[in-house]
C-alpha cells in the first residue's frame, strides 16, 4: 500500500474517474493500492460527494419520512439527542444511529446540552448589551444558551470592550499625557 504519498494530478484523476463510474471507496481504494482513510479524505478534498446524506438515508431506511430526515438535519446540532428523539417520537438509540447513518457526529459538550452554537442574533444581542452589562446578567437575558464564560470569550472574538470603567475610589482614571495634569505634592505636617 502506498502510505502518506501525495496524491498526483494523474492520480487525482484517476480518483475522480472511479468515483463517477459509481465506485465505493473501498472498491477505489483497492484499485488505486491506498487506504481507505486516505482515499475517503482526498475525494472530500476534492468535493466529490456521494449521494446527498438526506437522499440516501432517505432511500435506505422506509420508516424515516423526508421531513424527520429533514428535520434531523436542521435542529441536530442545536438539540440534544434526548430532546430529538422525543420529538421524533422514536427511543434515543435510534435517533442517534439515524445522525451518525447521516454523518452528524457530536462533540461530548453538544451531547449533553452545554455547548450551543452562536446564531447571528445572539451576536447581535451580545454587540448591544455587552458594554453596559455583565456577563451574568447577558447569560441571564439569553435565558441560559450561554455561559458567562462564553460571553466573554465570544465578546474577545468580537473584539467587544467594555466601557472605561472609573478607576480605584471612584475617580476617573489619570491620563498621564493630558497637559492640565499636575501631580498632587504631599505637604508636611
Amino acid at each position: 500500500m502506498n502510505y502518506r504519498t501525495a496524491y498526483t494530478a494523474k492520480e487525482s484523476e484517476h480518483l475522480r474517474i472511479l468515483f463517477a463510474q459509481g465506485n465505493t471507496d473501498e472498491q477505489i481504494a483497492a484499485v488505486m493500492g491506498r487506504t481507505l482513510r486516505s482515499v475517503a479524505d482526498h475525494r472530500r478534498k476534492l468535493r466529490l460527494l456521494h449521494m446527498s446524506a438526506v437522499d440516501m438515508a432517505v432511500k435506505k431506511s422506509k420508516h424515516w419520512s423526508r421531513d424527520e430526515v429533514d428535520f434531523i438535519c436542521n435542529f441536530w446540532k442545536e438539540k440534544t439527542d434526548k430532546w430529538m428523539a422525543k420529538k421524533l417520537k422514536t427511543t434515543e438509540a435510534v435517533y442517534k444511529n439515524k445522525r451518525r447513518e447521516l454523518g452528524f457526529q457530536k462533540h461530548w459538550r453538544q451531547k449533553k446540552g452545554l455547548r450551543r452554537s452562536w446564531t447571528f442574533s445572539d451576536e447581535e444581542f451580545l454587540r448591544q448589551h455587552y458594554t453596559t452589562h455583565s456577563a451574568k446578567n447577558i447569560a441571564a437575558l439569553m435565558k441560559g444558551r450561554h455561559t458567562p464564560y462564553a460571553i466573554i470569550c465570544k465578546a474577545n472574538k468580537l473584539g467587544l470592550r467594555k466601557e472605561t470603567r472609573p478607576g480605584r475610589h471612584g475617580f476617573p482614571p489619570i491620563d498621564l499625557r493630558d497637559p492640565y495634569y499636575q501631580p498632587l505634592t504631599r505637604t508636611q505636617p
